[in-house]
């Protein structure tokens, strides 16, 4: 009995140690627990940071792409405006393009005589004989002007050029009797079937003043004869008959003169502007984009500083996420080596407790028989 009941002070002191042992274990357990939890909403946490950093850079990305398609979007149409501004100068000798190239240097520089006069279509031909070559002289608001774009050839070896200032050009006009311009066929003085400002006038009647234009080579004839041959006459079809009696004449080699294309473009430009206006609004234009594209980069420079700051930003969130996921694994682990050891103690108390009740079965034998043997 004395053995025995050793035996069960023995189990108690076990168990006591073991309640011990397990009390502080559930508080590991509980505080384990907690920081799992913990670490779980750092866990969500990071990954949100993780997943709208990842989202925001590649919304960067895609605006990065927009730009650069914007970017060469611009350059096109800069080079589609440069183009509209390029081929307004078509038709002109090298050193009429050069000169009009410096008309925004040169607010004197005024224009060629086919960019500042309109004429119907039918008078187009006339017109232009009658012009000839003066049709791509510039007009300049004064002298200076003038010996300036002169200089200006002289010292690039750009060609040659005729310039007519407002300050100096006047034209005497028709001199002759008025009468004349009521014979047969005669449709009027070149100058006066010409639209155009009236600063021009005094350009128009130097250039134009004393030409007759008629509607047949043979009224065109008679014409000349009965004035004895002392006059400038055109013909709608483009013949021309010079004081002393010379006559030109035959068909343009195509359809590209200067004022027919002046015509053409200004059909074309009833829906968008007069050319001088398109000119305007492609170097408006120009400028416009220009400053598109340097507000463009701006942008775009902005934006490669917030990918690089994105970038930087979900590598950090990357290493926390990883450091917490390596945090959460770890806690894992050791909560799963509490259980295990937790399990082992509730193992050990099941023992302990059968130990115990085994003793007490032991424990009330001895004592029944030292019962029997007090009896005997």
């Amino acid at each position: 009995k004395g053995t025995i009941q050793s035996k069960e002070q023995r189990f108690d002191t076990m168990l006591e140690q073991i309640n011990i042992r397990k009390a502080q274990l559930n508080q590991r357990l509980l505080q384990r627990k907690t920081e799992e939890e913990d670490l779980n909403e750092t866990l969500q946490r990071c990954q949100k940071e993780y997943d709208d950093v990842s989202k925001g850079l590649e919304a960067l990305k895609q605006k990065d792409q927009e730009f650069s398609h914007k970017a060469v979007e611009w350059r096109n149409k800069r080079r589609e405006a440069q183009d509209v501004l390029a081929k307004s100068n078509d038709g002109y000798g090298n050193s009429i393009r050069k000169v009009m190239e410096q008309k925004e240097k040169n607010p004197g520089l005024i224009g060629v005589v086919s960019d500042l006069i309109h004429v119907e279509q039918k008078y187009e031909i006339a017109i232009e004989t009658a012009l000839s070559g003066n049709i791509q002289n510039i007009v300049t608001k004064d002298e200076a002007t003038a010996k300036k774009m002169i200089t200006y050839l002289k010292e690039n070896r750009l060609g040659r050029a005729t310039f007519l200032p407002l300050t100096s050009v006047s034209g005497k006009g028709f001199t002759k009797d008025k009468s004349i311009l009521s014979d047969k066929g005669v449709l009027g003085l070149a100058n006066e079937l010409v639209e155009a400002d009236e600063m021009y006038r005094d350009v128009l009647s130097y250039l134009l003043g004393r030409v007759i234009v008629v509607d047949t080579v043979d009224n065109g004839i008679a014409l000349a004869k009965k004035n004895r041959y002392s006059l400038h006459i055109v013909t709608l079809e483009g013949e021309y008959f010079s004081p002393g009696g010379s006559l030109s004449g035959g068909r343009f080699k195509n359809n590209s003169n200067l004022l027919g294309r002046n015509r053409e473009i200004d059909d074309i430009e009833k829906q968008l502007a007069a050319l001088s206006e398109e000119k305007k609004a492609a170097k408006d234009r120009i400028a416009e984009i220009e400053t598109a594209q340097a507000l463009l980069e701006s942008d775009r420079e902005e934006n490669r500083k917030q990918m690089e700051q994105h970038a930087l930003a979900l590598n950090t969130a990357q290493i926390h996420l990883q450091r917490v996921q390596e945090q959460k694994s770890e806690s894992e682990n050791a909560f799963a080596s509490l259980n295990t050891e937790s399990e082992e103690m509730e193992r050990q108390v099941r023992d302990i407790t059968a130990g115990k009740k085994e003793m007490e079965r032991k424990r009330q034998e001895a004592g029944e028989k030292e019962e029997a043997l007090k009896k005997q």
